[in-house]
């Protein structure tokens, strides 16, 4: 009986697509970074927008068709700046 695994030899799997050699370059890395950041920073940001446009359709009337983009965007935010600082 052997205590090889099967598995040992086999080699790693090497990429050889654009993508991912792509994201794995510091071009990516440049490029996500700042992406990144503003996004996590408008995800936090974005919400404070909610009240005044809710509090601007019973003063002014006008507001509220911009809260469903407002609320996009902010999920858009959510998703892009999750990985910052992480």
């Amino acid at each position: 009986m052997s205590n090889s695994s099967p598995l040992k030899n086999e080699r790693p799997r090497q990429s050889n697509s654009a993508v991912d050699e792509f994201s794995n370059s510091l071009g990516a890395r440049i490029l996500t970074r700042p992406v990144q950041f503003t996004a996590f920073w408008a995800a936090i940001a974005l919400p404070f927008f909610y009240i005044p446009l809710i509090a601007g359709e019973t003063v002014f009337g006008a507001g509220m068709e911009l809260l469903p983009v407002l609320f996009v965007a902010n999920i858009v935010a959510l998703v892009v700046g999750h990985g910052h600082k992480q």
